[in-house]
C-alpha cells in the first residue's frame, strides 16, 4: 500500500511516496508450533538433564536434611541438638542457593531476594525462610521421582525412534518380541516418536511445577 505525503507542510511542496506494507507483523505461534516445537527447543533438553541429574541430588539433599533436622529436634532438650539444627538450616540454605541458580538458568525461575537472618543463633533458628527451604526439599523428592521417570521415558523413546537403524546391529526387543523386520522396526519408531513428543511435554510441565514450588518456598 502506497501513501502520498506532501503539501504545504513540506518545503517546496515536495511529494514523496512510502510503502506501508514494509511494516509487517510477526506471525503468532501456531498450534503446530506449540505441539511439535518443544522438540526443537534447546531448553527442553536442558530441562531433561536437570531432571535426570536432579534425582540423585534430590535424594542426597532430602536424606541429609531430614537426618540432621530429625536428630537436631530429637536432641533439642540438650545443647547439642540446637547446634545440629543450626548446621542443618545452614546446609539447606546452601542447597537452596544452588537450586535457585539452576532453576533460574534452566527454567527461567524468578526468585525474591533472600530474607535477612535475625541476629544470633536464635534468629537463625526462628527464620521462617529457612524452614520453608526444608519444606521445599521434602516436596522436591516426589517431584524428582516423577521427573526422573519422564527423563528415562524420553531415553527409551529415542531408542525406539532409531530402531530401524539399530535393530540390525544391536538385538532389540519390545516386550518379549525381538525386532527382526524393518516393518516392525518402522512401527516401533513411530511409537517412539509419539512417546518422545509426549515425554518432552511432560518434562517441561514437571519442571514448570518444580519452578513454581521453588519460587514459592525458596
Amino acid at each position: 500500500m502506497w501513501v502520498i505525503h506532501g503539501g504545504n507542510d513540506l518545503p517546496g511542496g515536495i511529494v514523496f511516496f512510502s510503502d506501508m506494507t514494509a511494516a509487517q507483523t510477526i506471525p503468532s505461534e501456531t498450534a503446530v508450533d506449540r505441539v511439535f516445537g518443544v522438540l526443537a527447543e534447546a531448553s527442553t533438553y536442558k530441562q531433561f538433564v536437570l531432571l535426570f541429574v536432579g534425582f540423585p541430588l534430590s535424594i542426597f539433599c532430602f536424606v541429609t536434611t531430614a537426618a540432621l533436622v530429625s536428630v537436631g529436634i530429637g536432641l533439642t532438650p540438650i545443647v547439642v541438638g540446637v547446634g545440629i539444627l543450626a548446621i542443618a538450616l545452614w546446609l539447606v540454605t546452601m542447597y537452596a542457593r544452588a537450586e535457585r541458580f539452576l532453576l533460574a538458568e534452566v527454567a527461567g525461575g524468578i526468585f525474591r531476594p533472600e530474607v535477612a537472618v535475625g541476629p544470633g543463633l536464635k534468629g537463625h533458628l526462628l527464620n521462617p525462610a529457612a524452614w520453608k527451604r526444608v519444606a521445599y526439599f521434602a516436596l522436591r523428592l516426589p517431584i524428582s521421582i516423577i521427573g526422573f521417570s519422564a527423563a528415562v521415558a524420553m531415553v527409551v523413546s529415542f531408542a525406539l525412534l532409531f530402531a530401524p537403524l539399530l535393530y540390525t546391529v544391536i538385538p532389540m526387543r519390545v516386550g518379549f518380541e525381538e525386532i527382526n523386520d524393518w516393518q516392525i522396526a518402522l512401527l516401533v519408531a513411530c511409537v517412539g516418536a509419539v512417546m518422545g513428543l509426549g515425554t518432552a511435554h511432560a518434562i517441561r510441565a514437571i519442571v514448570g511445577v518444580q519452578r513454581r514450588v521453588a519460587e514459592w518456598l525458596l
